[in-house]
């Protein structure tokens, strides 16, 4: 069974609930559980579906550069809204209600549709609004040149 959210995403035992086993591994379902026979199961697949990548790059982000949170590509110092440290920035006069200027957004570097991988943490970059702009205007600059050059070579 297809996940409508994200096709790519296949569970192995769609058919598994009916005989009392587990969507993900087919292990025996025990109590009340009615889909996952453990949470082991649950974070596999929320793993596969990449929830938490956000949290994940943004967590390396801060252990690189000793708790701060830095765009990777000009360095300007990142505020997640709502945080203690944006609440100081705000008393400070360094960020504003409603300006997402300095709000975080985790980018994959090679882009998912250039065949980037969703997973990898080598492949996510904390960036600032106006460089992750940038950025994804370079992404889809790319994407028009692959497909122009195999519309040529009449391919696709």
């Amino acid at each position: 069974m297809v996940d409508r959210r994200n096709p790519t995403v296949v569970l192995p035992y769609p058919e598994a609930p009916r005989e009392r086993r587990c969507v993900w591994c087919n292990g025996p379902l025990e109590g009340r559980a009615r889909r996952w026979c453990s949470m082991d199961c649950v974070h596999q697949y929320q793993a596969k579906k990449g929830w938490g990548v956000r949290a994940l790059g943004l967590r390396t982000n801060r252990k690189k550069n000793r708790g701060k949170l830095l765009c990777e590509s000009c360095g300007l110092r990142l505020y997640n809204p709502g945080t203690k440290e944006w609440f100081a920035a705000l008393e400070r006069k360094e960020v504003s209600y409603g300006d997402r200027s300095r709000a975080p957004e985790v980018d994959h570097i090679m882009a998912l549709v250039l065949g980037g991988s969703l997973h990898e943490i080598s492949n996510l970059a904390v960036l600032c609004p106006p460089c992750h702009k940038r950025k994804t205007a370079q992404d889809l600059r790319e994407l028009a040149r692959r497909r122009r050059t195999s519309k040529a070579r009449g391919v696709g």
